[in-house]
């Protein structure tokens, strides 16, 4: 069996981004390809590229019984990819799409194709013009982040994203019907984002958000996610609880071994918690029928910091 597919994505030089959605209205006697139809699927509908990110991944999935054959064709000049055509056989293969800022764009063009045996899957883009942030917005950032968790912990753990960081001029929508929006999208304002790795929790891959006003001071309206307040709070920043001690302590809380491998996550919850946590999820009952999925088993919200177990909740899928 052999499988064909045309992919074509479109980079704006320097200021440019785009993103791509699957049009289903577009070759309708086509069905789109799924895992579930013939074993093939990619990763994304949707590539971004900017002058700050110059590199994505293509991942291309086959779960078929048959080998199948792909190759990349089409591909602009401005764009390569790490491995043109290759076979597949219940496996994956992951390209990495790198784009060359010096060579031109045709920006007229506007939609690749995934061709399968099924027939052909269209993908439109559109482009979205991204104005760097000013130095000083930057600054005011960094020195907002610094006034919560001091300076060492900024250093070594926390980098602005330039790619994720966006400027936005009041929200038209809102100008329109103010009422029914936050008053600080009827000004200009900028969204502000920072990753944040700590080095003794390797499983962290978290991320800071906020949102600062055209002259740069926060804005309380808007809530500030991912950020500790290790100033006041020291302890917020120490992260001694390991992987090794959550799973413990969730053993110790009664969570049960359940029917599958716990999955154990780091993240930052927010909300009325407002911290990072280790979460032990067990898998207790599970059930798959074709298309539909049944599963649900219980959670263990640890403190990152203290150990203290948060909460104990039951968590439930139905697809």
């Amino acid at each position: 069996m052999r499988s064909g597919f045309f992919i074509c994505i479109f980079f704006m030089i320097q200021l440019f981004l785009f993103s791509c959605e699957r049009d289903k209205s577009v070759l309708e006697f086509a069905p789109e390809p799924t895992e579930y139809e013939n074993g093939f699927s990619v990763s994304s509908t949707a590539f971004e590229f900017s002058n700050y990110q110059l590199t994505n991944q293509l991942v291309i999935s086959y779960t078929g019984t048959q080998k199948l054959t792909w190759k990349i064709n089409d591909l602009p000049d401005w764009l390569s990819v790490s491995k043109p055509s290759g076979v597949l056989q219940k496996s994956t293969e992951t390209l990495l799409l790198t784009a060359d800022t010096v060579k031109a764009v045709d920006r007229q063009r506007s939609k690749f194709y995934i061709i399968t045996k099924l027939g052909d899957s269209v993908i439109r883009c559109k482009y979205y013009h991204i104005t760097p942030l000013p130095p000083e917005i930057i600054d005011a950032g960094n020195r907002f982040i610094i006034s919560r968790v001091g300076p060492d912990f900024f250093n070594n753990s926390i980098n602005f994203n330039r790619n994720k960081s966006r400027y936005y001029p009041p929200n038209q929508m809102c100008l329109q019907d103010p009422d029914n929006c936050s008053a600080f999208l009827l000004h200009s304002h900028y969204l502000m984002v920072y990753d944040i790795k700590i080095p003794q929790i390797p499983q962290c891959d978290e991320f800071i958000e906020f949102v600062l006003d055209s002259i740069g001071n926060i804005i309380e309206e808007r809530d500030v996610f991912g950020l500790p307040d290790c100033v006041n709070n020291p302890g917020e920043c120490l992260f001694p609880v390991d992987e090794a001690q959550a799973i413990s302590i969730a053993t110790n809380a009664g969570l049960e071994e359940g029917i599958k491998p716990w999955i154990i996550d780091f993240y930052w919850y927010g909300w009325d918690l407002r911290t990072f946590v280790w979460s032990v999820k067990n898998t207790l009952y599970e059930k798959s029928e074709g298309n539909e999925y049944y599963a649900n088993g219980k959670i263990v919200v640890i403190d990152a910091n203290s150990g203290e177990v948060l909460r104990i909740d039951s968590w439930l899928v139905i697809s």
